[in-house]
């Protein structure tokens, strides 16, 4: 039996436009890397819900024993009232996910620099040095990725 090029053609777009559609397709890094995105923005707007949007705020904990998503409410608050013009600089985070893909750990290097009585410096972070977070993000089927667990921060100029 002899292939005929029509048939080879075929083929080959067939299999390029599921390349195309599977290439499409966000993995849940994208996901998770869209929700810290989305927090960042809404920093610097100076959303509240925005940025609390990707806590799980009914799961919240902390590795220190007494944070909790009210206290970080509270905390974009104040920070707000004493901050503005914030930019938030992320480098790529690191994610892990478990086999499950229900939780992920991620560590994300960042910088925060904002404007306070007309000094803009830094909030977060130091120059050459970023403001480290590691913390647990757990998938539920309503909200999508959310913070669960913050398991350690370094937060140099804080």
């Amino acid at each position: 039996m002899r292939v005929t090029s029509r048939e080879i053609v075929l083929v080959l777009l067939v299999l390029g436009l599921g390349l195309l559609v599977w290439s499409l397709v966000p993995t849940e890094e994208d996901r998770i890397r869209g929700r810290l995105e989305d927090a960042a923005a809404a920093l610097e707007r100076e959303e509240i819900r925005g940025v609390m949007a990707v806590i799980d705020t009914g799961r919240f904990s902390d590795a220190y024993g007494g944070t909790t998503a009210a206290d970080i409410e509270n905390g974009l608050v104040e920070a707000f009232a004493l901050f503005d013009d914030l930019e938030v600089t992320m480098d790529s985070p690191r994610i892990r996910i478990e086999k499950d893909e229900r939780k992920a750990l991620v560590t994300l290097k960042f910088v925060v620099m904002g404007t306070h009585e007309g000094q803009h410096g830094f909030v977060a972070g130091a120059r050459g040095e970023s403001a480290m977070a590691r913390f647990v993000m757990q998938k539920s089927p309503e909200a999508g990725w959310r913070v669960t667990e913050l398991t350690a921060a370094l937060l140099p100029g804080m």
